[in-house]
């Protein structure tokens, strides 16, 4: 056989079996088939699944934590995402909150060491284990959790129908609240709106999924519509992140037309915060466009900070100029004091020691004003 025939043949062969492959698991593989998966999954109506109605209020209290799954001691929460919680839980106690809004990565699957030769299932022993042994106390203070997709909870590499069963786990739960892979938190006053962007399409350096990305967006301005005050995004991956080393994610001109899709998006809509995680630390940067708010502290094991640590900023998702203000690696969450009249005053908590010490410290408070927050028009 030739050298012709055989490349010919090799080739064949290499796409049969990559496009097999793509049709089991569109994640990395196949831009269209990766929308298809990610519009395919569960969907919720929001009416059936059970929510707080907050339109009287004119302040509120969220409570904000993200990256919550440490891999220390598997098949178990991890050390530090229960010290957290502990902490947490007698904080509420003295500091009432109306709702809570988790920023994803909320299943890590098994570490190398302890990982099955085959995918495991994220079943109902895995949400008692790892999420409701440590949060169950949400019910008692009778607190949503609303919930974003990670990294970490929509490949299928990773936890077998993860994606969706955390969603479907919402009709099981009372605090559990993860209707779709993206959605406007309902309940809320008409001068308040956050939405859930499910942000791994804009942060993968391989894949593009623009019908997915337009299909958010899309369904996002609707939400917006009928909100005439504070517009909030809530997105996993933060579009500036701190000069950290073991924060970087290659950029690929592949997705650069949905990070623009997303940044003409909030400039029209007037979308002045993210709040995000997936950067394991706490930190507030801000850029010309927009403030961002980074909680990914909240069990999985923190991005420690190199000597000489000096707080700048490089882009994650985005090539937007940032500044950073703080940033830590201490395990904690953030407060935001919302309020009709006067805007958003954030509070980032961290524990003291997250060896030894059971209390909090709060070490760095913003205030955000209603003429920072809301675009003129909007």
């Amino acid at each position: 056989m030739g050298i012709g025939i055989r490349f010919i043949t090799f080739s064949f062969v290499y796409f049969l079996v990559i496009s097999a492959f793509a049709t089991k698991s569109p994640n990395y593989y196949c831009d269209r088939a990766l929308s298809q998966w990610y519009s395919s999954q569960p969907r919720l109506p929001i009416n059936e699944i059970g929510y707080q109605d907050l339109s009287n209020k004119e302040d509120l209290g969220i409570l904000v934590f993200g990256d919550t799954a440490g891999n220390d001691q598997f098949p178990h929460a991890g050390k530090y995402q229960r010290k957290l919680a502990r902490a947490i839980k007698r904080w509420l106690r003295e500091q009432p909150m109306d709702l809570v809004l988790r920023m994803g990565d909320n299943f890590y699957e098994p570490a190398r060491k302890n990982r099955p030769n085959k995918i495991p299932e994220l079943d109902e022993k895995v949400f008692e284990q790892r999420e409701h042994q440590v949060y169950s106390f949400m019910d008692e203070f009778n607190l949503p959790n609303w919930i974003a997709v990670g990294n970490h909870d929509d490949d299928e590499r990773r936890w077998k129908n993860g994606l969706a069963s955390q969603i479907l786990h919402t009709q099981q739960d009372n605090y559990w609240k993860l209707p779709a892979t993206h959605y406007g938190v309902p309940g809320l006053p008409d001068w308040l709106g956050i939405y859930f962007l499910h942000s791994t399409p804009l942060a993968k350096s391989r894949t593009s999924a623009i019908e997915y990305v337009e299909e958010q967006l899309k369904s996002a301005n609707e939400y917006f519509k009928n909100k005439t005050g504070i517009k909030i995004l809530v997105s996993h991956h933060p579009l500036v992140r701190p000069n950290l080393k073991e924060a970087s994610i290659p950029l690929s001109k592949n997705y650069f037309k949905e990070i623009e899709l997303l940044q003409t998006f909030m400039m029209q809509e007037g979308v002045r915060l993210i709040l995000s995680g997936h950067v394991h630390g706490q930190s507030h940067l801000s850029s010309a466009n927009f403030e961002q708010i980074i909680q990914g502290a909240g069990g999985g094991d923190t991005f420690k900070l190199e000597k000489n640590y000096t707080p700048s900023a490089n882009p994650t998702i985005s090539e937007e100029v940032a500044s950073t203000h703080v940033h830590t690696n201490m395990y904690g969450f953030a407060v935001l004091r919302i309020s009709k009249s006067q805007g958003i005053h954030v509070e980032f908590y961290k524990l003291k020691d997250k060896e030894k010490s059971k209390s909090l410290s709060l070490f760095y408070e913003v205030y955000f004003s209603l003429q920072e927050l809301v675009a003129p028009g909007t």
